[in-house]
């Protein structure tokens, strides 16, 4: 018998991060074999610009003529947290059906069934989001169904050090100039990270704000769809922090993306959700 050195490591780097949620991961590199980077759940495609994860997943709705692509994060297999925003639409803020509602491994654009596609049993809003605010922009979506080879992420419960730093992952948005796809992008404090070219970024936590130092929208942080986690840096252990509004705005010409503090919806995402905060949350992200 030969033994394969290269099957081997494969192997053993699948047995150690986890070995379904890379199988699906290789799935998704169309097959190619994938490096994993342990510390954010995520998998890079073999001789690939492309990441996958294997937490967010994409969230499509359509409210009547308004289709809607976003974000979320699976806190359980079957239980996704998002934006508020990602569900409803117009200025009275309807709230889209479970059946006009899918989520998906994948970048999802439309209701189509496929092997990557998940139905929606029921949603809940946050009962005091108001359509064109950030403040209480979260929902909940329950699926049919557990979601198969995926990985679930803690929240973090705690406030960061004024010089913490993050990143941001998701689904970007589609646009004439803009790639469709999962990607990810360093926020100010480690430039060298950063996938906006000649762009820096400021993360303020204690104002909910990202702040591009670019006035123009699509090089600022909300080239990402809301729901996207704001997620933190460290050696150890990453943890979502925060997540993307639909909200945005300008500040002395620099574009202004907010997010939702999780850490202060921690019992209403409790509350709705069933699911004990110990089990979701960790304090020891920073």
């Amino acid at each position: 018998m030969i033994f394969d050195t290269k099957l081997a490591l494969l192997f053993l780097i699948g047995t150690l991060t986890g070995a379904s949620a890379r199988t699906e991961c290789i799935n998704q590199c169309g097959g190619i074999a994938a490096a994993y980077e342990n510390n954010d759940k995520l998998y890079r495609c073999a001789n690939e610009d492309k990441i996958c994860n294997s937490y967010v997943v994409s969230v499509f709705s359509q409210v009547r003529v308004f289709p809607n692509v976003c974000n979320g994060i699976l806190l359980t297999p079957k239980i996704v947290l998002t934006a508020a925003s990602c569900i409803s639409a117009g200025a009275n803020g309807q709230t889209t059906s479970p059946d006009s509602t899918k989520v998906s491994t994948a970048y999802i654009n439309s209701t189509t069934a496929g092997p990557k596609v998940y139905d929606v049993d029921k949603m809940i809003s946050h009962e005091s989001y108001v359509a064109g605010s950030s403040v209480n922009d979260l929902a909940l979506i329950f699926l049919k169904k557990e979601i198969p080879n995926v990985d679930t992420v803690k929240l973090y419960a705690g406030n960061p050090a004024d010089n913490a730093i993050a990143r941001i992952f998701g689904y970007t948005r589609q646009g004439e100039t803009r790639a469709v796809g999962f990607t990810s992008l360093g926020l100010s404090l480690i430039p060298e990270d950063e996938r906006c070219v000649a762009n820096s970024y400021e993360w303020k936590p204690k104002e909910n704000k990202l702040i591009c130092t670019s006035s123009n929208m699509a090089t600022a942080a909300c080239i990402f769809n809301q729901g996207a986690p704001l997620v933190t840096v460290n050696p150890s252990r990453r943890l979502v922090y925060g997540l993307l509004s639909a909200y945005n705005g300008t500040n002395n010409s620099n574009y202004v993306d907010y997010f939702v503090n999780l850490n202060s919806q921690m019992t209403w995402i409790t509350k709705n959700s069933g699911l004990n905060a110990s089990s979701i949350s960790a304090t020891s992200g920073f």
